[in-house]
């Protein structure tokens, strides 16, 4: 969500960086957006991803751990999940995409 937020001051993009809560982080994202976001979420997710498992070493052993696995984020949103089994699932896809650079 920190991607969204580029243009904010930075006690604010700090809050979004730090912030262990992510539904008061996602709702905070919708006050604010970005002009590009819709053209460029997708890249700016996965670079999100990527920093996430190069920093955390859980993160990158429950990724690793799903070797083989198809990965569905199962959310009602029909573009970042699965939604009502229709959804594209673009985080369970990003999330395969980095884990099989690992």
């Amino acid at each position: 969500m920190a991607q969204k937020f580029h243009k904010m001051p930075q006690d604010r993009i700090e809050h979004v960086a730090t912030n262990p809560e992510p539904y008061s982080v996602k709702e905070l994202g919708k006050e604010v957006g970005s002009e590009d976001w819709e053209s460029t979420k997708i890249d700016r997710t996965y670079r999100i991803v990527c920093i996430r498992a190069e920093q955390s070493l859980r993160f990158r052993q429950h990724l690793v751990a799903t070797e083989g696995k198809r990965l569905l984020h199962s959310v009602g949103n029909n573009e970042w999940g699965i939604g009502n089994g229709k959804g594209i699932n673009a985080l369970g896809s990003l999330l395969e995409k980095v884990r099989d650079t690992l």
